[in-house]
């Protein structure tokens, strides 16, 4: 079996245990031969952890742009255009304001906003395990309940992994016409 080299370096370790106990350990990258036809089951580790571990995993994927309004840990943002590149709460109310990323603390009006558009918003609270969310006619929120009404937005924007974690995923924006 040959795994590639993953994002998270050197320490981690393909281990490979032959039903006999014999174990075989790799640094990733490594190709693993066994000669033996006997069963053979593979794990992978990442720092010592078993992969299938709850782990939550924010590749700092973040960009800076300033703030045109006050932002909470947590909101969804929208990044628009206007005298430069800057963010502000998402908004499904309104056709324009559609959801780009999401940021983890709070950022005040005129400061730089640390914005994710992919990884694991922690700083929500209320979520329900394995629901789907929307943005929310709510700045900054998201619901479970998809919105009505001529003009407002519908977008996705993740899925709940526990109370307090949402994965985000935003998916294309669709503004209803009735």
């Amino acid at each position: 079996m040959t795994l590639l080299t993953d994002i998270f370096g050197e320490s981690n370790v393909v281990r490979s245990t032959i039903e006999n106990g014999d174990t075989t350990h790799a640094p990733s990258g490594d190709t693993i031969f066994h000669a033996l036809e006997e069963k053979v089951s593979t794990s992978l580790t990442i720092n010592g952890l078993p992969l299938t571990s709850n782990i939550n995993i924010n590749v700092d994927t973040s960009i800076s742009i300033t703030a045109s309004e006050a932002l909470e840990a947590g909101d969804i943002v929208n990044i628009y255009d206007y005298q430069g590149t800057k963010c502000r709460k998402a908004f499904a109310a309104t056709s324009g304001k559609e959801a780009s990323g999401f940021v983890l603390s709070l950022v005040d009006t005129g400061s730089l906003a640390s914005i994710y558009s992919i990884g694991i918003d922690t700083q929500v609270s209320g979520l329900t395990i394995g629901q789907q969310y929307l943005s929310s006619t709510i700045p900054g929120k998201c619901t479970s309940i998809p919105p009505s009404g001529v003009g407002v937005v519908s977008q996705k924007v993740g899925f709940a992994t526990s109370a307090t974690s949402l994965t985000f995923q935003r998916e294309t924006p669709i503004v209803l016409a009735s």
